[in-house]
């Protein structure tokens, strides 16, 4: 809503200065006002865009087993960060997902049933070390069973 507004007010501020322009030839390029509207505009929009497009990033993860949990932070731009709780029933799989097949390390690819037929994907991690990979994989098997599929190697 305030962008909206913003915006209101900054065009009736604009049909105001424009009353009282001198409309003679190129002498209104001499005008500073003139200036900040071409260079200040683009940038708000661009701003705006970035602001309402960019996608959350993962910062944390973990999986409780007791509880049957899925727990992870995720971070937007210019918003705050929110943590969101996934029972273990809504994963709908995860797989290992590694750069390069020789590579030390990896990170999870977990896709979530979000009802009426909607799913969910997410990368978990990128830099988790191959041994931790593995203990993670073979105890989510043991509670998500058919769930956990094959790694995904990227280079092949």
């Amino acid at each position: 809503m305030l962008p909206v507004a913003l915006l209101a007010e900054a065009l009736v501020m604009l049909a105001s200065w424009l009353r009282h322009l001198d409309y003679t030839p190129f002498s209104y390029w001499a005008h500073p006002e003139l200036w900040v509207l071409l260079l200040g505009a683009p940038a708000l929009v661009g701003g705006l865009v970035t602001w309402s497009l960019c996608s959350p990033t993962i910062t944390a993860f973990s999986f409780d087993r007791s509880g049957r949990l899925l727990r992870y932070t995720e971070a937007r731009s210019w918003r705050a960060s929110r943590t969101t709780t996934v029972p273990f029933e809504s994963i709908a799989s995860v797989r290992a997902c590694l750069p390069k097949a020789d590579s030390e390390t990896g990170g999870f690819e977990v896709r979530i049933d979000r009802g009426g037929g909607r799913f969910g994907s997410m990368q978990l991690g990128s830099h988790i070390p191959l041994a931790t990979l593995r203990q993670h994989l073979t105890w989510l098997r043991e509670d998500l069973k058919e769930h956990v599929v094959s790694t995904l190697q990227w280079d092949t």
